[in-house]
Formats: C-alpha cells, structure tokens, sequence
C-alpha cells in the first residue's frame, strides 16, 4: 500500500486525472489515432474505455457519500469504482518504478512504521497533483513512461468488475473436525501488506508455533478483506506470501481458511476463489466460501457475507439452522466478515435477520467479525453471549479518543501498551488477532497485539 494514495483528496484527484486521461484517449481513438489504437489491440476496446468514463462520472456525482472513516490515517474507500481506481493507480505507478521503499531508520523495527514503507517518487506526485502534463508520454529521470496505459488498466479492472461474479459455491466446504485442545488464530481485515501487517503475521506465527510445542494444532483464519480490490496481485503480494501457516508445515498439524470480505468482491471474486482458495493451504475450503470447524463442544461456523455485500447469500441461513439444530448440545460460534450490529457504524441488521431462527433458539453462543478496523467486546445480545469485532489486522486507525460505546464491555485502544506515538499527541492503534485456545467446554481467549503482547484477555464457556 501506498500512503500518499489513501486519504479522501489522493482518491479525488486519482479519479480526476484518470478521468481526464481517459476522456482524452477516448477522443484520440474515435478519431482514428494510429498509436490510440494500436494501444486498443493489445489492451481493450471503445466499450471498456467508455465504461471507464462512464463509472468514473458517476462516481463524481457520488462521492460525497463514500467519506465514511474519511479522518482516520489511512482511507480505503468502501465504494467499488474507487478502490478499483486506486488499485490501478497502485499497479501502474509500482510497474513503472515511480515508489520507492523506504527502509526505518536505524534500529526500528517494522511496527515502528505507522502505515507504509512505500512513498511516490515526486514525477508522481506531480502527475497527481497535475503538474505533470495529461494526454500521453511524460518524462521522468527514470526514463519515458506512458500514462495512456493507466486507463487502459483501470478499464480492464472495471470492465471484469461490471461484466458479473465468480460463481458461487452452493454447497459448504467438509466439515473439518478439529481437537479439544487445538487452537485456532483469528485476524480481520489483514490483507494491507504494510509492514506492521506483516509484523501480525509474525506475531501469529509465534502463537502458531508454541501451540505445535504443547502438542496442540492450529489453525489460522482471516475474516476478509485483501485491498484493494482482491486481484490475482493483490493476493499474491499481500497474503499469501506474508501469511502465518507455512507451505511446508504440516498440513496434519496446520490449517488454513479465509472468509470472503467486500474488497474481495470488488474483482467479481475471482481472485478469492481461483487464486487464493486455490492455494495448497487453503485445500480444505474446496474452493467453498463458507465452512464448518467443530470438535466435541463447539461447532464453528464461518459464512459469506460478502458475495452479497453484508448478506447471506444462497442457502447459506438455512444451512446454519441446519448445521445448528442438528447438535444443539455443541456451542455454536459464527465466523464473518460484515459485522451483526455495530456501536460504531450503521448497519443493516440484514445478518441477524438472517439467522434469526438460530438467535432465537439460542444456538448461537459467540460471534466474530471484522469489517470495522477496531478490536471491541460487546455486552450479550441478541442471544449472543459473546459477540466480538477483531476487524484490526491490517489497516491503520486512530486510538480511540473518547471511551467505550455503550454495550462494549472492553474497547481495545484505552491502555497504553496498545498505542503507539507517531508524531505530538496522534496515536495509532496496535494492529493485532484474537489467539482461541480450546480446553474442552472453554476456550482461552487472548487479544494480542503486533509485537505478540497481549492486550485482553477473557475465557469462553459452552454454559454460564
């Protein structure tokens, strides 16, 4: 990620110079340019540079409406278009060598990076900040570069965006049993690729390996969310080569499995089901969206709430019922990626809805899920006696300045040793991970932080 892309006025004037190009090129093939269309044979077509112009005018009109969490220090828009606008930029600027990699000064670690080692070369922020002249070729010290191959990738982005969705898989993945003892490692929103990201992992892995010490297996699952928009690339270089579970580990030992989050979508989900689920890791999903983990007392449920954006998709509701009313003795634990409720941000309730039938016969004893990038503790509800947000793997936010909402019981983000200082009085939050280790009818819950330290802690029972 790079941090001179994410703020509300980097993602305007992306959208704005983008449009302006393509509106350019767009002329200059109509009238019959011979580069033009040259650039359109090996490229795309009229039509994906008309829709381009297309999305991104109506995207203009609506902007406004897409500034939620617009004074945090990063700002991954929620809107498709524009997260696929940033995703172009984002390739096209790293493939022409305009982003350097910053390394800390001497004797910092990588959490000491608030959000990205990445930064522009200033030929970009020129550009970006139109200095740099539209409609072509420009020069850099680097060489010359062509800016009319920026719109010809964002048209292709959006064009397999608009054309529909990966196909969605009906049926859920094996019902995977796990031991009385194992534990299980959960992270939300991870998929940023910064480094104090890759520092979680890290953290992670140490959990990951103690775990294999005490003769317990461990499995690691993401709630969601690859930014920016869950391409082939975008997998490739910000989770599967950064992620905790090893490809050589033992797959007797370690498990792997990931939830489909709304950034997932954003590329139609083909990125999500053909080249992350089709890693050996993640064998066990079937290249399913939705699955079961359950041992002796608790029966783990994760869902898809993304394929529809913060809705079950298919048969999925039915099949918890399902799933639930078969053993009640177990207790039930829902996996997701979009949130049941929130104190912090409007929601649908569309989730709970959903799984109505299982809230109100009490099958549904904790919850976890991601989406808002904060880790909190929530009051029972709902029928719920545990409903947990853990959406702070990956992205950088602000500690919280006021206290705990009501119906959060613990807020992460009000003791020290969970912030940090970048610069006077701005803190950021720790990013972190929930560590779920099983002890027959309770599971040992610890809220570790990305230097491995625990922030939280709690103890989970099937009664009482």
């Amino acid at each position: 990620m790079i941090e001179a892309l994410l703020t509300t006025g980097a993602v305007d004037k992306q959208v704005g110079r983008l449009l302006e190009e393509t509106t350019a090129e767009l002329r200059r093939l109509q009238a019959g340019d011979p580069e033009a269309e040259s650039r359109a044979k090996v490229s795309g077509s009229e039509e994906d540079l008309k829709l381009l112009e297309y999305a991104l005018e109506e995207y203009k009109k609506r902007e406004a409406q897409d500034l939620t969490g617009s004074d945090e220090p990063v700002w991954i828009p929620r809107d498709p278009l524009a997260s696929l606008v940033v995703s172009a930029y984002d390739e096209f600027l790293e493939r022409e060598g305009l982003v350097r990699e910053v390394q800390p000064g001497k004797g910092l670690a990588a959490a000491s990076v608030p959000v990205s080692n990445l930064e522009l070369e200033q030929d970009a922020i020129d550009f970006l900040e139109g200095r740099k002249k539209l409609g072509g070729r420009w020069l850099t010290k680097y060489g010359e570069r062509d800016v009319r191959f920026l719109s010809w990738g964002a048209a292709a982005k959006i064009s397999a965006w608009i054309k529909g969705k990966h196909d969605f898989s009906r049926d859920p993945a094996p019902t995977f049993p796990i031991g009385s003892r194992d534990r299980i490692l959960l992270v939300g929103d991870w998929g940023s690729g910064i480094p104090r990201a890759r520092q979680v992992s890290t953290a992670m892995r140490m959990s990951l390996e103690q775990a294999l010490k005490e003769g317990r297996r461990c499995h690691a699952i993401h709630l969601g969310d690859v930014y920016y928009t869950g391409q082939k690339r975008e997998y490739e270089k910000r989770f599967l080569d950064g992620w905790p579970v090893l490809r050589s580990d033992d797959v007797e030992k370690t498990s792997s499995w990931c939830l489909n989050g709304n950034h997932d979508m954003y590329s139609g989900g083909y990125g999500y089901f053909d080249v992350l689920l089709a890693d050996g890791r993640f064998a066990r999903q079937k290249q399913s969206s939705f699955f079961c983990l359950e041992n002796r007392d608790w029966q783990i449920l994760g869902l898809d709430s993304a394929y529809e954006d913060g809705d079950l998709y298919g048969q999925q509701a039915a099949w918890v019922h399902q799933m639930r009313a078969a053993q009640p003795q177990k207790a039930g634990i829902l996996l997701s990626h979009h949130q049941p409720f929130s104190a912090f941000e409007k929601s649908s309730g569309m989730l709970l809805d959903r799984v109505r039938p299982s809230l109100n016969a009490k099958y549904v004893r904790a919850w976890f899920w991601g989406h808002e990038h904060r880790c909190a503790t929530y009051e029972e509800r709902e029928n719920i006696r545990y409903p947990r947000l853990v959406g702070h793997g990956g992205v950088p936010v602000w500690a919280p300045r006021q206290d705990a909402p009501p119906k959060v019981s613990y807020l992460y983000g009000r003791k020290e040793e969970e912030y940090f200082y970048r610069y006077g009085n701005e803190r950021f939050l720790r990013l972190g991970f929930a560590e779920l280790t099983f002890d027959d009818k309770q599971i040992a819950v610890r809220y570790v932080t990305e230097l491995g330290t625990e922030a939280h802690s709690e103890v989970l029972r099937v009664d009482g």
